[in-house]
């Protein structure tokens, strides 16, 4: 089974067939595919960043609601990703039943049988989807993963056509 990976070069699409990691993996009992491997010169050199522990930002969502602290919030933000370019999020108010349920699904989604995740596979021109992205050549050091790429938010933007109708309470 494979998966059609989308490269984009000067505003172009290229698509290169990849296979299935999960698929490979079943195959490949003994061996790594070189295009998974890398030497110890592709691998990035350790910085002194990771010789500390990281303080990940961690923006409170409760504070954003409140008079007094909401401008300390919002600079925050504003740091996190001018300095990081991601924080955590704590107080959401999203129930860790949901979110319990989220990984559920998306674990039974890449259990599927290869055909039926195929089902969802990137389609030419489109960025959403089951499979690799932004490959851009044959020689290409791949990362070890699978992926589905879905807009959840703005609303006008989610393409339901691309969401897997099982497990039938993905969506």
């Amino acid at each position: 089974m494979t998966v059609l990976a989308r490269a984009f070069l000067t505003g172009v699409s290229l698509f290169i067939t990849v296979e299935s990691v999960q698929e490979l993996a079943k195959k490949q009992k003994e061996t790594i595919p070189e295009r998974y491997m890398r030497r110890d010169d592709e691998i990035p050199a350790p910085t002194s960043i990771f010789d500390h522990q990281l303080d990940i930002p961690i923006i409170d969502m409760a504070k954003l609601s409140e008079g007094s602290q909401r401008e300390q919030e919002i600079k925050k933000i504003a740091q996190a990703c001018q300095e990081w370019g991601f924080f955590q999020v704590v107080n959401h108010g999203i129930p860790n039943s949901l979110l319990d349920g989220i990984k559920r699904v998306g674990k039974e989604f890449f259990q599927l049988l290869p055909e039926e995740k195929q089902k969802y596979a990137v389609k030419p021109g489109e960025v959403e989807g089951y499979g690799k992205r932004f490959v851009v050549s044959e020689e290409q050091k791949l990362d070890w993963g699978d992926l589905l790429g879905l807009t959840t938010s703005p609303l006008r933007h989610r393409y339901l056509n691309v969401w897997p109708l099982h497990p039938k309470d993905f969506r």
